[in-house]
């Protein structure tokens, strides 16, 4: 299992989208990355987009644009698929990751922004039990991961 980070700064992007990724990054720690998705084994990964809320979907990662750390192999990869397929379809938590630049976490169970998806799923599986998913913003998973030793991939 790996958690993909996707890179502020990908060579695909216009210049208003670079503009809107420099101001994400900058309300969430300068760590270079705005974007994280959960990718299981068989290939799916599970995130939240504005767009689309929760989904498991099949994505092309462009070489260059993502950063990947592999956190190992999870006996019960299942049951983690089994949660995230319970919460696919649930809105996108725009208020929730307003909270990295106001500082005011407004907590919706029923909301999920890309990061808190991830550290909640993970957390079933034992993973980032220190972390709040609603105050992660995809730099500081990404930052989480390196103290807890796994290694990133570029």
């Amino acid at each position: 299992m790996k958690i993909a980070f996707w890179k502020v700064w990908p060579s695909s992007q216009d210049f208003m989208t670079k503009i809107e990724s420099r101001l994400i990054d900058s309300c969430s720690g300068w760590g270079g990355y705005w974007h994280t998705d959960l990718l299981f084994d068989d290939g799916t990964a599970f995130t939240s987009t504005l767009s689309t809320g929760t989904e498991i979907l099949k994505r092309v990662y462009v070489p260059g644009e993502w950063t990947f750390i592999d956190v190992g192999l999870f006996p019960d990869e299942a049951t983690l698929k089994a949660w995230a397929l319970k919460h696919v379809g649930y809105p996108y938590d725009l208020f929730g990751l307003l909270g990295f630049i106001t500082g005011d976490y407004d907590i919706e169970r029923n909301k999920y922004f890309c990061s808190e998806i991830v550290v909640d799923t993970m957390q079933i599986a034992g993973i980032f039990k220190g972390l709040v998913g609603y105050k992660t913003s995809p730099n500081e998973l990404y930052t989480a991961c390196l103290k807890a030793g796994y290694k990133a991939a570029h």
